[in-house]
């Protein structure tokens, strides 16, 4: 997913796009990219940005909508600044 410098994966093609489409709707739309970095195998969640946190959960709202209790999130304004992280 990651890939190589040479040959970036999926992920960081994606995040690229991204914020190329942000800089380019910058004089006319004001945006803000806040992210979480998560792995589900085998019916487990984890948390990739906060691997000490164990195990998440799925919970549900007020609203019906789905949520992982505990996951880390971060703003970012780049995809440089995502992939250090």
């Amino acid at each position: 997913m990651l890939g190589m410098d040479t040959e970036p994966g999926i992920y960081l093609r994606t995040l690229t796009d991204l914020f190329r489409a942000i800089e380019e709707a910058r004089d006319h739309a004001d945006c803000s990219v806040s992210m979480s970095y998560l792995e589900i195998y085998n019916e487990v969640i984890r948390d990739l940005l906060n691997p000490s946190s164990g195990f998440l959960d799925l919970r549900e709202d007020s609203r019906g909508n789905i949520q992982i209790a505990g996951i880390m999130e971060v703003s970012t304004s780049n995809a440089q600044e995502v992939r250090v992280t």
